[in-house]
């Protein structure tokens, strides 16, 4: 992850990818997890199917907590939210033991490399290395894949694909500029592929959401509730949005740092939701003043002349 608001993967990250809705990836490479349905051979492209997609909306129960605790890793943070929306203690990430070993100068060239013990069953595998600074490293994974990592663009999180005979995860991370990496925050987590079949089916088990549409600018959704609940939105939260039920004006709470959680009553529920760029009239208002002012001062000017 580059700043506050830039995103960069190599691959796809199935239990986000899951919850943000995403049915579909196209990718070079085979992803374990997902459903191989077509290839590309002008892309040179496969195209894969996420059968844990959940839906864009579902309801969750009232008790659902908006407030999750930042203080963790990419990986548990992840566990929280499908806990927090399952009400479940299931883990679908599970932290892996590694021993790791440092060749060379930290001050210069160096070799470190990580050994990752797999677990038995479905799972797919991932490693964050965090650094504190750029040093353009070269990243093996596996001796499948390499990449350029700790560097402008480069991603954080990562996949690592597994051999049908690995008995070991290698990781090997390598630089010319300097070891800048922080010990105290390397990852590394196996996805369960049951587990998030599990919750993901739990969740779409209760789903009391009838029916729903989204579009450019316009969220509506029908909801049957035997009981108060939330209904969870993976729109990202921007202050542009306006939403109502039944008719009347509600304020969604925030899920997450990022998502919706609209609270609904017993019964049916009309959701609509509208989104109106923050500033526009303020904007048009402002253009207009200063086409105005500046009118005035071009005539004031020829008068002068």
């Amino acid at each position: 992850m580059n700043d506050s608001n830039m995103c960069i993967v190599n691959t796809s990250q199935i239990a986000v990818d899951s919850l943000l809705g995403v049915k579909y990836v196209v990718s070079n490479g085979n992803i374990r997890g997902l459903e191989s349905i077509s290839y590309n051979s002008v892309l040179n492209k496969g195209v894969y199917k996420n059968k844990y997609s959940l839906p864009m909306i579902f309801t969750v129960s009232d008790m659902t907590n908006g407030n999750i605790n930042k203080d963790v890793d990419v990986f548990e943070y992840q566990n929280l939210i499908y806990r927090e929306l399952s009400h479940t203690d299931t883990e679908v990430l599970k932290k892996l033991k590694y021993t790791s070993d440092l060749k060379g100068d930290k001050n210069d060239r160096f070799s470190q490399k990580y050994k990752i013990n797999p677990l038995e069953g479905e799972y797919v595998y991932y490693g964050n290395i965090p650094w504190n600074k750029y040093m353009d490293a070269k990243l093996n994974v596996n001796n499948i894949y390499e990449m350029d990592y700790a560097c402008w663009l480069s991603s954080g999180v990562f996949n690592i694909p597994t051999n049908e005979k690995s008995d070991i995860l290698e990781i090997n991370l390598s630089s010319d500029k300097g070891y800048q990496i922080n010990d105290s925050l390397v990852e590394f987590y196996g996805l369960d592929l049951n587990a998030l079949d599990e919750i993901t089916q739990l969740i779409q088990n209760n789903n009391n959401v009838k029916d729903y549409q989204i579009s450019d600018g316009l969220v509506t959704a029908r909801i049957e509730s035997k009981e108060d609940e939330k209904v969870f939105l993976s729109v990202p939260y921007d202050k542009g949005w306006t939403c109502t039920v039944n008719g009347k004006k509600v304020k969604p709470e925030l899920f997450a740092d990022c998502f919706y959680l609209i609270p609904v009553k017993r019964g049916t529920n009309e959701i609509k939701m509208s989104y109106n760029v923050p500033g526009f009239k303020k904007g048009i208002l402002l253009t207009f003043i200063g086409i105005i002012m500046l009118m005035l001062i071009t005539h004031i000017e020829r008068r002068k002349t």
